[in-house]
Order: C-alpha cells, then structure tokens, then sequence
C-alpha cells in the first residue's frame, strides 16, 4: 500500500512539474489530490511504524521519526537471539544442530518433565497408619477440599500471584497466565479444566 501510494505521489509531482502553464483550477485539483495521498500515505506509514515498534519490542522513537532500518535491525538480532540454533541431545550428549533434531529433542524434554512420578504406596500407607484416630473433620469441611475450582477462586489466584515466579515446572511465569486471562475467557476455562483433571486424576494419555 505504502509503496503504490508513493508511486501515485510521484505522478501528481511529475503533472504538476509539466503543467505550469496549466489553469489555475486544474492545478488546485491536481495539489489537492496530492494532499490527498500524502495524508494517506502519513497514516499508512505511522501504523507500520508502530506495528514495528511493538515487533521490535522498542520504546525507541523520538517525535515524527519512522527510523524503520532501525525497527527492522531491531526485530533481526531479537529473532535471532529468541531462535534455539543448537541443543545439547539427552542420549548420545552430542550437539545438535538440524531443525528435526532439535524440535525432536524438546520434545522428549517436555515429555519427560510431564510424566507423572511413581505413587510410593508403602510410603502412603506408613503416613495414614500414624494419622491419630482424633484428626477428622466434618463432612462440609471435607468437602471443600475436594470440590471443583470455581471462577472467582481462579481470578482471585491469578489476581494474587506473584511476580518472576512459575507455577510449573515448565518455567511459565504468572505474568503469562494474567496475559492470557485478560486476552480471552477461554484460557481461562482451560486452566480450570486442567485443574479439574488434577484432582480427579484423569490427565489424557497424550499429557504423559
């Protein structure tokens, strides 16, 4: 768009500059429509700048500056630095560098880190055997500790978390879920569905 409307801006200065001898009214219409597209052409280059600045992730732009060698500079050596060109494989210990590799071996890390732990039964029994007969609780109370999450105990988490601080092991930061949750509903169904899952103990298949 930004580059057909320099060419039509070009054109009208190219009438203009073979036309001075052109009548007066002619002329207006031919400075009007180049008013015309050089205002479309100011709205269509601030919104690409700003659409670069947010890619850039930059703060930097000083007032009427559509530096944009700079954004893009900017948004390269980011795209590098956010790109994983080499892991360390699990197996052999060799480096890896070939894009199946890679995305093969985070795969097994993340499938590794997600599988469940054995349940030490002979560990749980020794806890429940020395619980003193005394230590119960009524059948309301109990039931708190094991019904769904609610909505409002959801936000009222997520409200409260802390900052720089992952629920997981996954290193996904509370500052994520916030994002999320303010962005769509249904993240937010989502997560208390996985919530749900953890207490009835019924993770999919494809989760371990």
């Amino acid at each position: 768009m930004i580059k057909s409307l320099e060419e039509k801006r070009s054109t009208i200065l190219t009438k203009i500059q073979g036309l001075a001898d052109t009548p007066r009214e002619h002329m207006s219409a031919l400075q009007h429509d180049l008013n015309q597209v050089e205002q479309q052409l100011d709205v269509h280059i601030d919104r690409s700048t700003k659409q670069l600045l947010l890619r850039s992730a930059t703060r930097w732009q000083d007032q009427g500056e559509r530096n944009n060698k700079y954004l893009y500079r900017v948004i390269k050596q980011r795209t590098a630095q956010q790109t994983i060109l080499s892991l360390k494989a699990s197996r052999s210990g060799q480096r890896i560098t070939n894009n199946s590799e890679i995305l093969e071996e985070a795969r097994l890390f993340y499938r590794k880190l997600y599988r469940p732990t054995e349940v030490d039964h002979d560990a749980i029994d020794h806890l429940l055997s020395h619980i003193p007969d005394t230590a119960t609780m009524d059948t309301d109370t109990a039931a708190t500790l094991i019904r769904p999450t609610s909505d409002l105990e959801l936000k009222g988490l997520i409200n409260h978390s802390p900052l720089g601080k992952s629920p997981g092991l996954d290193g996904l930061p509370f500052e994520l879920y916030k994002l999320l949750f303010s962005l769509s509903s249904d993240a937010a169904g989502l997560f208390r569905r996985v919530l749900d899952l953890a207490l009835d103990g019924s993770f999919p298949h494809s989760w371990t």
